[in-house]
This record gives structure tokens, C-alpha cells and sequence, in this order.
């Protein structure tokens, strides 16, 4: 006996029930269920789309592909598409149920539906322990960096020439004797570093809930779209963060260069020996505070490394 067939839409169980298997039911053709055959074959088809849909998402918000303001714009447009599938497919599923007399399927959930937790899954798989389900929003805290911090921001090694070690830097946080400067750029960096993450989390959330665990339906569609507005927000604050952090990073260069042609003319004028370290020398200030040993290389070994330019703010994409 062949393996049954997994299910294609809500009414597959019913229709095998009445019929003996959805192929008899399809070659009803001569019947006077023809047109009911017609329906359901197109109700098959949009099932098949909105899965090919979701699917989309789901490689769209894949870890290969940067959380910008430019993936949030094709994920929505995604969404749209999918909406209005989720519409087709319910005029096509009310004309079954009344050709057929058909009972239909449980009701989607109202504004207290939890769809972290209650999701219905997608015909043909049923739940299991294996995955978790979606995160919540109260697991953002929880969630540690899914990258390297060396490769977490674009301004990493650019921080990591001028001032040394990252973790030394962090550690500089909570020392009032600390130079203010490295202060400041301890506490901008770890605040873009947190916004990084952020972004990170949403992105996962939104490939986590579209990865076939989950029936397509409105209730989905509108978590999704509730973290899709998330992830835009978090991209909005990683901007305005990065122009801050550019900004210390210019000015700090600055500092660094005119202190460094200040000490190159004593040395060739006055001695051969080494010069003491310059004020403005913010890897040697940051050593002094803190004995642990770089763990990557200076500013005369390290090429600077250009971030990306901030996000530009598309046209506004329309959320539901």
C-alpha cells in the first residue's frame, strides 16, 4: 500500500473520509461535484504558494543576508503577497465548505491568542521537542552575541588600532582613573554592539517563525510583522549609534595624528632614543590601566577598516 499522502489543505482528512483518498475525490470529474473538484484544486494551489511565500521569507532572513533597512523592505513586500493569498484562500475554502458541506476548520485565534505558544502547526508535521519555538520578547536579554565580537561590527578593528584590546577596553568602564576618551568610546561601542545583537535576535525571530513549523495564517502573518517593525527599529537605532561611534572615532584619530607628529619632531631633533608615549596615545593609555595583553594588533599593525555608511531610510514600508 502507498504511503499516504501528506496533507495539502485543511480539508484533505475530510475529503479522504468521504470520498475514499483526495485522488478519487479529484477524479470526480463527471460528477456533480466537478465544480467542488475545480475549487479544490484551486484552493491546493494557493496553499502551495503561500508555502512557496513563507519560504521566501525564510531564506531572505537566512544569516547570510545582512539585517538592513533594505531586507526589512523585501521581507514586507513578502508579506503583502502573502496577505493577500491568505485572503484568496479564504474565499476558496468558504466555497468548498458550502458546495460540500464541509465543517470548517477551528477559527483563528482573537487578540488574546498567544502565537508564541499556540501556533497551529502546518499540514503534515505535528509538533515535536526537538525545536524550540519562537523566542518571546523577553529572551532579547538572554540572547549572547551569535558572532565573534571581532566580527560583530564593522568598527571593530578600527577600535581595536586605536585603542587595543576590546575587552581591555570594556574593562575600563567602571575605573574613574581611565582616560575619558577611551571611557567614552568603551561605552559607544558596547551600545552599537548591543544594537548589532538586537537586530540579530529580530532577524532570527522573524526566519524562526517562518521556517515550516507554522501553519500561514493571520495570526502568523502578524507576529511576523510585529517583529519585521521590531528589527526596523532596532536597524534605526544601530545607525544613529554607528554615527556616533564614526564621529568619536574621527575626532579621537585626529587627536592621535597631531600627538604623533608632535612626538616624531622631538625624536629627530633632540634624540635617538625612543620617546615616552604621547598623551594622545590611547592604546598606551589604555595598557597602563589594564596589564592584560592585546589579544590583536596596534594601530602601527592594523589597517584601519572603513564601516559601512549608515542606513538610508527607504520609502516607508507599509506594516499591517
Amino acid at each position: 500500500m502507498p504511503a499516504p499522502s501528506t496533507p495539502i489543505t485543511r480539508y484533505d482528512d475530510q475529503l479522504s473520509e468521504r470520498f475514499g483518498s483526495i485522488d478519487a475525490f479529484r477524479a470526480r470529474h463527471d460528477s456533480s461535484d466537478a465544480t467542488a473538484v475545480f475549487v479544490y484544486t484551486r484552493l491546493a494551489e494557493t496553499e502551495k504558494e503561500l508555502v512557496r511565500l513563507r519560504t521566501q521569507v525564510h531564506s531572505l532572513t537566512s544569516a547570510d543576508n545582512y539585517p538592513d533597512t533594505g531586507q526589512v523592505a523585501r521581507v514586507d513586500l513578502v508579506l503583502d503577497a502573502i496577505n493577500h493569498m491568505i485572503e484568496l484562500r479564504d474565499d476558496e475554502a468558504d466555497a468548498l465548505e458550502t458546495m460540500l458541506g464541509l465543517a470548517a476548520p477551528a477559527a483563528e485565534h482573537g487578540p488574546m491568542f498567544d502565537p508564541h505558544w499556540h501556533l497551529t502547526p502546518a499540514p503534515g508535521t505535528t509538533r515535536t521537542t526537538e525545536k524550540s519555538l519562537p523566542p518571546t520578547d523577553d529572551d532579547t536579554d538572554a540572547v549572547t552575541t551569535p558572532l565573534p565580537r571581532t566580527e560583530l561590527t564593522a568598527f571593530d578593528a578600527r577600535i581595536e588600532a586605536l585603542a587595543g584590546d576590546l575587552d581591555r577596553l570594556r574593562a575600563l568602564a567602571g575605573q574613574p582613573q581611565a582616560d575619558p576618551a577611551l571611557r567614552e568610546l568603551g561605552e559607544r561601542h558596547i551600545a552599537l554592539t548591543d544594537a548589532q545583537t538586537v537586530c540579530l535576535f529580530y532577524r532570527v525571530r522573524v526566519n524562526t517563525l517562518t521556517d515550516g513549523r507554522w501553519y500561514v495564517d493571520r495570526p502568523l502573518v502578524d507576529t511576523i510583522d510585529e517583529a519585521l517593525t521590531k528589527l526596523e527599529e532596532a536597524i534605526g537605532t544601530r545607525s544613529e549609534r554607528a554615527r556616533a561611534l564614526e564621529q568619536l572615532l574621527a575626532r579621537m584619530g585626529a587627536e592621535t595624528a597631531r600627538a604623533s607628529g608632535s612626538a616624531v619632531g622631538t625624536i629627530s631633533t633632540a634624540s635617538t632614543e625612543p620617546a615616552p608615549a604621547a598623551p594622545g596615545d590611547r592604546a598606551t593609555a589604555a595598557r597602563a590601566i589594564s596589564p592584560t595583553a592585546p589579544r590583536s594588533a596596534t594601530a602601527n599593525n592594523s589597517p584601519a577598516v572603513a564601516p559601512p555608511p549608515p542606513n538610508t531610510a527607504p520609502p516607508r514600508v507599509r506594516h499591517r
